[in-house]
């Protein structure tokens, strides 16, 4: 994602690791909170008129139906559905659309490498997780923007203390052991697992 006009516009980018080869992919007002499928053919993006699904190279683009005002899109591991937020609930649906189904009162979802969960955001700030088929949350504690390591052992979180100010923790996917990591941070993402 990037800005040029002092963040009254945002369009995605992509470059190489190396940081050579910028390529602009959108060109809409607010396209943001870019999410790659696991297999790296798809972009997920949130728009101003809701999740929308592109190649890296910039084709393919289209519009996930039933999506408008919608945030927050994260690829199930497989990458044949996404989590959503939309009006307060996290939902799931197929790339397509199709299959949507709504969970729980949420936000910032982010799925588990396994498929069999999703961490959130709960209306009163706090990260729970909730099984992907639906069925009892279960709260983790204060933060926000949750992020799973690629092994599914941990969760990275923000936290925003009163003071105004973010902090980045990590804990176990069970809410048990929770960690400073950085202060005057936030939007926590762990690196890849690499190939061998």
């Amino acid at each position: 994602m990037r800005t040029k006009d002092a963040y009254r516009s945002f369009r995605l980018y992509v470059m190489g690791a190396n940081g050579r080869g910028v390529r602009r992919l959108t060109s809409g007002r607010f396209d943001q909170r870019p999410a790659w499928s696991p297999n790296g053919r798809w972009i997920a993006y949130e728009s101003r008129r809701g999740i929308n699904v592109l190649h890296p190279d910039g084709s393919g683009r289209r519009r996930i139906q039933g999506t408008a005002g919608a945030a927050w899109p994260s690829w199930a591991p497989a990458g044949k559905r996404l989590a959503f937020a939309d009006d307060g609930w996290i939902w799931t649906a197929n790339r397509d659309g199709s299959r949507r189904r709504q969970l729980t009162r949420g936000s910032d979802p982010d799925w588990s490498p396994d498929g069999l969960s999703i961490a959130y955001v709960l209306p009163n700030g706090g990260v729970a997780t909730i099984p992907a088929s639906g069925g009892a949350n279960g709260s983790l504690g204060k933060g926000l923007q949750p992020d799973w390591s690629p092994d599914g052992k941990r969760i990275a979180f923000a936290r925003l203390a009163a003071t105004g100010k973010f902090s980045v923790w990590v804990m176990n996917a069970d809410g048990s052991n929770r960690q400073l990591v950085k202060r005057g941070a936030r939007s926590p993402a762990w690196r890849p697992v690499a190939s061998p």
